[in-house]
């Protein structure tokens, strides 16, 4: 998995909104506080890295380990998630809608070639040919 509840926790949501995102199904704000469900939190950051990696897989080699790419799809990989958890219950959060079409949206560049992951070598283009030096030329064959 490219992203952990934990990462959730410290980059993306609060500790209560995590909890209503994984309960059972949505609640008053002003109910007591029920635990974070790791199982659904987990799930949703599998599915991330499952469609993550269905889009990358098509250019790169899995599993990725380049460190700056991983940096990189750790933040989609929570956009994506984020998501996820809002969409299980059919609430509409329009940011996270957009930072996930975003994530993916840039993930499908790079599968088309159209963006570089961090860390992927620059695509060449044309074709480059090199040889040893000639040994047969005008100036060594001066005088023949």
């Amino acid at each position: 998995m490219y992203c952990t509840k934990t990462d959730i926790l410290n980059l993306r949501l609060n500790a209560s909104k995590l909890s209503e995102l994984t309960w059972q199904a949505p609640r008053d704000p002003v109910d007591d506080e029920y635990p974070i469900l790791d199982a659904r939190a987990d799930a949703a950051c599998a599915d991330a890295a499952g469609e993550i990696d269905a889009i990358l897989g098509k250019v790169c080699v899995l599993p990725i380990t380049d460190a700056d790419a991983l940096a990189q799809i750790k933040a989609w990989a929570l956009d994506i998630a984020v998501h996820k958890l809002f969409a299980r219950y059919s609430l509409e959060n329009e940011d996270a809608r957009k930072e996930a079409e975003a994530a993916r949206s840039t993930l499908e560049q790079i599968r088309d070639g159209k963006a570089l992951l961090a860390g992927s070598p620059a695509r060449r283009t044309g074709v480059s040919v090199s040889a040893e030096d000639r040994n047969l030329t005008m100036e060594k064959m001066e005088g023949w």
